[in-house]
């Protein structure tokens, strides 16, 4: 069985009606799929028995589970599950006498991962808060100069430097006022 954040993708699954006692489960697991129009990284694969063929149909089963990963560079895969990234996005406020441009998206990674030689996930790592790095461009109008950047929440940072040394475990929107 295929999973991709918990849906099993039925047209991958393989069913093998008989096998040798004792013998090795065969199954395919590629470090990276596709599912739905999407990007997924391999997590983990349940073998009961230790993949071995048993009596039991039931631990005569393969799960193997991925889940999402497009929050790389450029929003494609990176290898890292989306769910231990944030994602750091940067605009201008509607209306401003400034823009932001250039790299207004970054990506960090909030939990480190270590994986085996087949590419499952064995061990993640306590969530560490990530600081943005700030890449974008900021440019005032004629007139105007940057005041502050802001988070969805309210929270103010006075400039670039103090928006680089807080530090986030979740997807922040930053808005730069002028």
């Amino acid at each position: 069985h295929y999973l991709y954040d918990g849906v099993e993708d039925k047209d991958k699954e393989v069913i093998v009606t008989s096998g040798t006692f004792g013998a090795v489960i065969p199954y395919t697991a590629d470090p990276a799929s596709s599912f739905a129009g999407r990007n997924y990284v391999l997590e983990r694969i349940e073998k009961p028995s230790s993949g071995i063929i048993t009596t039991s149909i039931s631990r005569n089963i393969v799960n193997i589970y991925y889940t999402l990963d497009e929050n790389g560079p450029e929003g494609k895969e990176d290898g890292i599950p989306d769910k231990y990234q944030v994602t750091f996005t940067y605009q201008s406020e509607a209306g401003a006498h400034g823009t932001v441009t250039g790299t207004t998206s970054e990506v960090k990674t909030i939990r480190e991962i270590q994986k085996d030689a087949e590419g499952i996930i064995t061990s993640v790592g306590a969530v560490t808060p990530a600081n943005p790095a700030q890449p974008s461009t900021i440019s005032a109008d004629t007139g105007y100069h940057f005041d502050k950047w802001t988070d969805e929440s309210g929270n103010e940072y006075k400039d670039d430097a103090a928006l680089k040394e807080a530090g986030f475990a979740v997807d922040k929107t930053f808005t730069a006022h002028f």
